[in-house]
């Protein structure tokens, strides 16, 4: 791997002005998570400029929280725009949703540099970005050990809200939408990585039916929690654990 890393490490890719990427060995454990919220951003914001669906650019946020946990040891330097957007183009091709290189590298320097106005020129430098992703497409690859399966909670919300409609009565429609929107704002945190994504999915709904205070009808005669109708064994704690994770994305 070190053959790889070197190339990381020697090529500041797309972010050429200021090299913000870099890690530092020093930083305490507390700082890493907002450090972090800056590059997944940056994945989000590319994403939608590529027209990415949910799916990829949710695979793309974890392939980073996994790859960035591997990186935080002392003495690592990377550029990690680069791995962001490796990480991007990745996921494209894991969904089954490819998007053109030539389209990552204009999208992603275009947001590193807003002053430049025309699209990249076939040319050198064209081909020294699109090699530098390729690069550190290889690099994330092999500090992943080449699994890119990711199990995501969206299918499971679906799921759920699909029940909790049916038993609620009602229109449902700003209970899904804050719950979808909890849900993508989670991967800001690596409480995507972390959690069970069936515990990810109720948790975000846990969130929205506090802030919209909602009442599940006929709960005060349940033998259980309305949640543990989904998974029995989720006690509150444990769920409130993931929902305190969630809502410290906020703070940032």
């Amino acid at each position: 791997m070190n053959g790889v890393m070197n190339a990381v490490e020697s090529t500041d890719i797309l972010n050429t002005s200021n090299n913000t990427g870099s890690s530092n060995a020093n930083e305490n454990e507390g700082s890493k998570e907002p450090e972090h919220i800056e590059f997944l951003v940056f994945i989000r914001r590319a994403a939608a400029l590529l027209n990415m669906g949910v799916l990829p650019t949710s695979t793309a946020a974890v392939i980073y929280h996994r790859c960035s946990i591997v990186l935080q040891e002392p003495g690592a330097s990377y550029d990690r725009y680069n791995i962001a957007t490796a990480a991007l183009y990745l996921a494209s091709k894991v969904e089954e949703e490819p998007v053109n290189i030539r389209d990552v590298v204009n999208v992603c320097y275009h947001l590193l540099h807003p002053d430049v106005d025309d699209v990249l020129e076939i040319g050198e430098n064209l081909w020294d970005l699109k090699d530098s992703i390729v690069v550190a497409e290889l690099f994330i690859l092999r500090v992943i050990g080449f699994n890119l399966y990711s199990d995501h909670p969206h299918r499971y919300l679906l799921h759920y809200m699909k029940s909790l409609r049916d038993w609620i009565g009602r229109d449902c429609t700003q209970l899904s939408s804050n719950a979808w929107s909890i849900l993508q704002d989670s991967y800001m945190s690596r409480v995507c990585v972390n959690t069970a994504p069936s515990v990810l999915a109720l948790a975000s709904i846990h969130i929205a039916v506090d802030i919209l205070d909602i009442n599940i009808p006929c709960i005060e005669f349940a033998t259980c929690s309305w949640w543990q109708v989904f998974i029995d064994d989720l006690t509150l704690d444990q769920l409130q654990s993931v929902c305190s994770d969630i809502l410290n994305v906020y703070l940032y």
